[in-house]
């Protein structure tokens, strides 16, 4: 994984092939509040990258944020097995037998509410995670004030 802001997040890069296409996305590890962590749009976990993510912190959520994101919700639900699981509506579509606890709505639940937030008042972000029509990609670090998910919290 690379360390992208010291200490609070790491992205560990990931292809995927998924109807006839390639391409490379993300999976951000978020340092909450509290000392967990949270994966947003998890790629696989093998045993290596779990060992890594374990080194951070304990995994207390997952985050599916859109639909084209629930290919590995199963893969890290089964490595980190407390966590608690996140989809955006329509995930649940895709995939009818996964098992998840909450959707994503407008507002952040209390689990990462002043670490992260959510929505799409961008006026006062420093650092924010998209989610694309096909992957999480990093684009580019944005400087203050140009930053839908808020790091920090307001």
């Amino acid at each position: 994984m690379e360390e992208f802001i010291e200490g609070q997040i790491w992205l560990k890069s990931y292809p995927v092939h998924y109807s006839g296409t390639h391409f490379d996305a993300r999976m951000s590890v978020i340092a909450l509040g509290d000392g967990g962590l949270a994966l947003h749009s998890p790629c696989n976990i093998d045993a290596s990258l779990k060992a890594e993510i374990e080194e951070l912190g304990e995994v207390r959520c997952i985050i599916g944020p859109s639909v084209f994101h629930w290919l590995h919700i199963g893969s890290a639900q089964a490595a980190f097995p407390k966590a608690v699981t996140y989809i955006c509506p329509g995930i649940e579509g895709k995939n009818p037998e996964m098992e998840f606890d909450w959707f994503l709505s407008d507002h952040a639940p209390d689990i990462w509410g002043g670490v992260m937030d959510q929505g799409n008042d961008t006026a006062s972000i420093r650092s924010m995670i998209l989610t694309a029509g096909i992957s999480c990609f990093t684009i580019m670090r944005l400087p203050p004030a140009q930053s839908s998910i808020r790091w920090p919290a307001p």
